[in-house]
């Protein structure tokens, strides 16, 4: 009987940890030289585009706009968000601040929601988004997440796809000054990427991402 009884608990770890493996792998992002979005659509394209309050220097539709030059950004609002207009399927996201000097900043945080648009969201809901149904954390320096330092190549994400319309975005100033600066947003879909293998470990094919 307790042999019975070790191996069922053995059993039962093993799955847990398998699991674990499998929904933790794609909080891991792979080195930023070997994520590529090259070929693929640009879903956030001047897309529609919010900010909470208004713009100090620059104006929203910057954000979408292709460009990622550090000058000219938008300046001022420490929430944006983008509108994909219907729910598309979201695995790679490709994201610039002001990078000019190569300031890190914090507070950085994106999330991803399906029907939960901007207006049901308060600035202050970025500490408990965990708390939120119906919001999916991609990316946030306020818990887990390294900061990382701006750069022309901007900073690249990829994790399971995840449905969604609107993309949400939190900045808290940086190590230059208290002010928060966005030069643009994409998104992503490649139906060829998968994070975990059938054996719920990390795909070991960061460096050839396949792109249609």
């Amino acid at each position: 009987m307790r042999t019975h009884t070790k191996t069922a608990v053995l059993c039962a770890l093993a799955a847990a940890a398998a699991f674990w493996c499998a929904s933790n792998a794609a909080a891991q992002n792979p080195p930023q030289d070997q994520i590529s979005f090259e070929g693929l659509e640009n879903l956030a394209f001047e897309k529609p585009t919010w900010i909470n309050g208004g713009a100090g220097q620059g104006h929203a539709g910057l954000l979408t706009d292709g460009e990622t030059a550090s000058d000219p950004y938008l300046g001022g609002p420490t929430r944006v968000g983008v509108d994909f207009e219907e729910v598309v399927k979201i695995n790679g996201i490709h994201i610039w601040h002001y990078w000019a000097d190569g300031r890190t900043y914090t507070g950085n945080i994106i999330a991803l929601s399906e029907a939960l648009d901007f207006g049901d969201l308060a600035d202050g809901d970025k500490d408990r988004l965990d708390d939120i149904a119906g919001i999916v954390t991609i990316f946030n320096t306020d818990a887990d997440d390294e900061t990382y330092a701006e750069s022309a190549a901007g900073y690249k994400l990829v994790f399971e796809a995840v449905d969604a319309q609107y993309l949400h975005a939190w900045l808290g100033g940086s190590d230059a000054n208290q002010w928060s600066h966005w030069v643009e947003i994409q998104a992503y879909f490649n139906p060829d990427l998968l994070s975990v293998d059938p054996e719920g470990k990390a795909a070991a094919v960061w460096g050839d991402l396949k792109t249609r």
